[in-house]
């Protein structure tokens, strides 16, 4: 029953996290979003000539985006690639409206 109650109102649940589990969450969900980003990159790094020659490298341009570090790309705008574009674009959009929603959570 208890459990239904916590489903049912999901934000008051994740509201009334202890931290510990909130920060395991945060670090679940954006790392989730760092891999799946990642792949797209890895999947694109031929067509848009990224230099990518490992996962790791992928999941590292991930990051760098997604916290607006700086490139590790030869060309910042992947080449005219249109495929990079896209990817970076909505790699900006998810991360806005993830920050927007995780952020709510603690405020």
């Amino acid at each position: 029953r208890t459990y239904v109650l916590f489903m049912k109102d999901l934000f008051h649940t994740m509201v009334n996290l202890r931290f510990r589990w909130m920060f395991t969450l945060y670090m679940c969900v954006y790392f989730t979003a760092f891999s799946i980003l990642a792949l797209l990159f890895w999947s694109v790094r031929d067509v848009c000539d990224l230099g990518i020659n490992s996962a790791s490298e992928a999941f590292a341009l991930s990051v760098e985006t997604w916290l607006t570090i700086g490139y590790g790309v030869p060309d910042p705008y992947f080449h005219q690639c249109i495929e990079g574009v896209l990817i970076v674009s909505a790699q900006g959009v998810l991360g806005l409206i993830m920050n927007a929603i995780l952020v709510g959570l603690i405020v």
